[in-house]
């Protein structure tokens, strides 16, 4: 709840900053309806959602997600690892993901626009034995990269609604392999690879409206996993289902309240060279789930002018229901921080 109370805190504190400037009341009543209107988009949009562009319109990006887990949880049951390791060799005790995003979008038209986004993942995981031996295991490599084509359902910019036609390509690693007390150069567990080794589908519908100061909107996606890796397996479907609300409090700080939900299967297939009876992290049958999370966040516009539009990003969220094939180690909390620039 740290990030929370902090990302709390400059709510509170920016709110008293102030309204507008005189020079930024100039260069507001001297914008066209269009670059009004992409300024507010801006500004309530989300570092996981992102919003339809102006023709001509350059978005630069950078993320970075944070997610913590621990505890074990089978279903909606909580384990010990004592409990796991009644069962299995092997049992993990938490594991932490950063990754480090770059992304590019581009308003071609009124109707299209493109987006590109490539990761850097960092991943370790803390584990125990049997023999109460305690290890981790790590994996730092990029992962998948994303590339997306939106196309404008609707006429206008407000209220937006488009659909993202996309596909995830494999740049990430899927045999990454590390020192374990069962030996070294041992093939790491599904967890612990960083890609889907497949091309993989991504649809998605997005409504977005804007109502005087604030907005709101939901955001419905998939990504599609068609066919077995060289390893043979594919990992399996994700749906998921945001929806938020935002207020611009002042001429700086946006603030906003978010819900997600997200169901993920479990891997079809298996890797030959991962023993399921050894640890629940190398069990096919058991990574996928049901999370629903709530979250806040506040966007800090930089300015006007030349960083017309660009803003600082943060974001917390915090899962309330999980249902794991378990079992599997619970989602605890995830973190972000995002600077968008606009050009």
């Amino acid at each position: 709840m740290r990030n929370l109370s902090f990302i709390t805190l400059l709510i509170v504190m920016v709110s008293f900053s102030g309204g507008l400037k005189a020079q930024e009341e100039q260069d507001i009543f001297s914008m066209s309806l269009d670059e009004l209107l992409s300024l507010n988009l801006s500004r309530t949009g989300l570092v996981t959602v992102p919003h339809f562009h102006i023709q001509g319109e350059w978005m630069l990006t950078y993320k970075y997600h944070r997610m913590d887990m621990s505890d074990i949880q089978n279903a909606t049951l909580s384990l010990s690892t004592s409990d796991v390791l009644n069962s299995y060799m092997i049992s993990p005790v938490e594991m932490t993901m950063n990754m480090h995003m770059l992304g590019a979008m581009y308003g071609y038209s009124k109707k299209w626009n493109f987006m590109a986004m490539v990761n850097y993942m960092d991943v370790s995981m803390n584990l125990i034995t049997q023999m109460n031996m305690n290890f981790t295991t790590s994996s730092k490599k990029l992962g998948d990269t994303k590339l997306n084509a939106l196309y404008n359902l609707g006429e206008g910019y407000n209220p937006q609604f488009f659909a993202s036609i996309g596909v995830s390509l494999p740049t990430g690693d899927i045999n990454l392999r590390g020192n374990t007390p069962m030996g070294n150069n041992q093939k790491l567990p599904y967890p612990m690879q960083l890609g889907s080794g497949t091309v993989d589908p991504m649809l998605a519908l997005t409504y977005i409206r804007l109502n005087d100061n604030a907005s709101y909107g939901m955001n419905v996606s998939s990504v599609l996993r068609l066919y077995n890796n060289s390893n043979d397996y594919h990992l399996g479907n994700q749906y998921s289902v945001s929806t938020w609300y935002s207020q611009i409090v002042n001429s700086t700080v946006t603030a906003f309240v978010l819900t997600d939900g997200i169901i993920i299967g479990d891997i079809v297939g298996a890797d030959p060279e991962l023993n399921p009876m050894m640890a629940p992290t190398a069990d096919p049958k058991l990574r996928g789930g049901t999370t629903l999370s709530m979250g806040a966040g506040v966007n800090l516009s930089l300015g006007l002018g030349s960083l017309n539009g660009s803003l600082i990003t943060l974001q917390y969220s915090k899962p309330y229901y999980q249902n794991l094939d378990g079992p599997q180690l619970e989602k605890n909390g995830q973190f972000s921080f995002g600077l968008i620039l606009k050009k």
